[in-house]
Parts: C-alpha cells; sequence; structure tokens
C-alpha cells in the first residue's frame, strides 16, 4: 500500500511550521508521498508573547529553532508560487518559505520584499529557493481553497495531519505529531 500522508496547514502559522520540521525529519528518515493542502488564510496568525515563549522554549527542548516574526505579513504571493510549484517539489518549496519566515524572520509579503530577498542569494540560492515555481498557475488560489474547505472535513483547524485513518489538528503537540508519523 502507498503511504501517504496528508498534510493541510497556513504559512503564517507556527503550529504549522513546528508540525512541518517534524514531518520533514520523518520524511528524509523515510520517504513517503505528502499531499499539500494550503490554507486560503494568508495572514500571519497573532499569538500573545506568553504563548510564543511557550512555543519558543518547547521547541529549543525539540531541536526546532524557531523566531517570532517582527512584522505582520500577508503571504499571498508566496500561496501563488505554491500553486506553481510541482506537486513533487512541494516539500522543498514549503520547507524554503517555513525557514525564511520562522528561522529567519524575513517579510516576503509582496513582491517588492520577495524580490529583495531573492536578489540577497546566490543564480543558484534564490533557484532552488523556487523550486521552478515558474509555471502558469494551474489553479485559482480562491478555488483551490473552497476545494479543500469542501473536501476535507478531517481538516477544520490548521495545521491538521491524516495518514491512513488516523488524524490530529489544532495547536498541535510534539507528541501526537510523532506518535502518527511513527505509523508511517
Amino acid at each position: 500500500m502507498k503511504k501517504e500522508l496528508k498534510y493541510a496547514f497556513e504559512f503564517g502559522c507556527p503550529f504549522s511550521y513546528i508540525a512541518w520540521k517534524r514531518i520533514l525529519k520523518k520524511w528524509q528518515e523515510k520517504k513517503f508521498d505528502i499531499v499539500f493542502y494550503l490554507s486560503g488564510n494568508t495572514k500571519k496568525r497573532v499569538f500573545s508573547d506568553k504563548i510564543w515563549n511557550r512555543l519558543i522554549e518547547s521547541s529549543k527542548k525539540k531541536g526546532i529553532h524557531i523566531l517570532k516574526p517582527a512584522k505582520d505579513i500577508s503571504l499571498d504571493l508566496l500561496s501563488e508560487y505554491f500553486l506553481r510549484v510541482v506537486p513533487g517539489k512541494r516539500v522543498s518549496y514549503v520547507s524554503n518559505v517555513f525557514t525564511t519566515i520562522f528561522e529567519h524572520d524575513r517579510d516576503l509579503s509582496d513582491t517588492e520584499k520577495t524580490e529583495a530577498y531573492l536578489s540577497e542569494l546566490t543564480k543558484d540560492e534564490a533557484s532552488s529557493f523556487l523550486v521552478d515555481s515558474s509555471a502558469e498557475i494551474s489553479e485559482d488560489l480562491n478555488e483551490y481553497s473552497v476545494e479543500i474547505t469542501d473536501t476535507l472535513q478531517w481538516a477544520r483547524i490548521f495545521p491538521a495531519m491524516k495518514y491512513e485513518d488516523d488524524g490530529i489538528c489544532g495547536n498541535i503537540d510534539f507528541y501526537l505529531v510523532d506518535n502518527l508519523l511513527e505509523k508511517i
């Protein structure tokens, strides 16, 4: 049977980032298919300093580096690029975006800021970041979001993960993520 993890997320959500880091670690150990479902919410979530401090400390204990982004950002452009990336290359693209936002605290909220960031990179680094996202957008982000909402009854709260009949969603903790990933 083909092993396939379904992962619903938001680029601006730190819990999506943390879940992704755990998924990526498992994927690097044992390759499996990941079906991505990007939420239509392109605004960064706002959390209190207390929640952020707790999140940073608990992540550090698990070896995950995370910074609280200093700016409120819109992620419309990055979501459009996501739709251009062929499904087989989305692992790299999702990793690049999360790392840039939550580890490097870079503002990629519009074309100008994204292009400024890319211009700081070498040609190879920029190409790697975009993961060949130059293809035509095959679907409208709003239509894509409606499709997700209509089809993912299991993912009403992001992030969400599903493997076979097991799934979790919401402000995911490490134990739940690791427990689900062990089933793959």
